[in-house]
């Protein structure tokens, strides 16, 4: 017999397996799950089609399926997962849908640059001309050898160049050992698809560990590199996505 004390430890254990880069570790998990808790909770008029992913960045690294699990978990009418420049978690987001009983999407977002509204912010504050482009309803992956696959890959290529450029200007910048962008910043997400939000999440790490995770030492640190009160900064560490 299974204790109500064991199967939460249980499924606790299969909520953080819902993150694992591994996917049948996931499928798995969420299999798990909706066996322990069959009954769907009742369903309010709550859409949220807008939800990113660890295949771009999450702050809590949740995966699609994690986000499916959690919007059904809330009630919700419908959810949709919308990631940066990538397309990796459409058939997780969907297949965990048709599983849980729940109504799901996939979109893409990327950023576009409009030299016509240079001098103009348009819907990305503090960036004029910049633009916030999304694409919604997609049922499949594009094939790699047509057109769409091509411009997927060329985003791809595009978005680590620009990635490594941003690393080098930092490293330039901070003191301590060099952030390498394909041993620290790669490895953060499942598909290779990291963003600015992995890097800074890199230099984070780079800090903690080269302060021994004392986080007084590691304010003292990010003080010191950014020319601020270590009081700040110690408030600002403590909470990773708000830093």
């Amino acid at each position: 017999m299974i204790t109500s004390t064991a199967r939460d430890n249980a499924s606790e254990i299969y909520l953080e397996q819902l993150n694992a880069f591994m996917p049948q570790m996931r499928q798995t998990a969420l299999t798990n799950l909706l066996e322990r808790w069959p009954e769907k909770p009742d369903e309010k008029p709550w859409v949220n089609l807008h939800l990113h992913s660890f295949f771009s960045f999450n702050g809590e690294g949740w995966s699609p399926s994690r986000l499916a699990w959690e919007a059904r978990q809330r009630g919700l009418y419908a959810a949709g997962v919308c990631d940066f420049d990538t397309l990796d978690g459409l058939e997780e987001m969907l297949l965990a849908g048709d599983l849980l009983g729940l109504r799901t999407m996939a979109s893409m977002e990327s950023r576009v640059f409009f030299s016509e509204y240079a001098d103009q912010e348009i819907n990305s504050p503090g960036e004029p001309g910049v633009f916030y482009f999304m694409g919604a309803g997609f049922v499949e992956q594009p094939d790699p050898t047509g057109e769409a696959g091509r411009i997927f890959a060329e985003m791809t290529e595009q978005a680590h160049q620009r990635n490594q450029q941003i690393v080098q200007k930092i490293n330039s910048c901070l003191p301590g050992p060099n952030l390498d962008y394909k041993k620290d910043v790669l490895p953060l997400t499942p598909s290779g698809n990291p963003t600015e939000r992995h890097i800074v999440r890199a230099y984070f790490d780079r800090a903690l560990l080269a302060c021994d995770s004392d986080l007084d030492e590691t304010a003292r640190w990010w003080a010191e590199a950014l020319n601020e009160e270590p009081d700040k900064m110690r408030k600002q560490i403590s909470d990773l996505n708000g830093f």
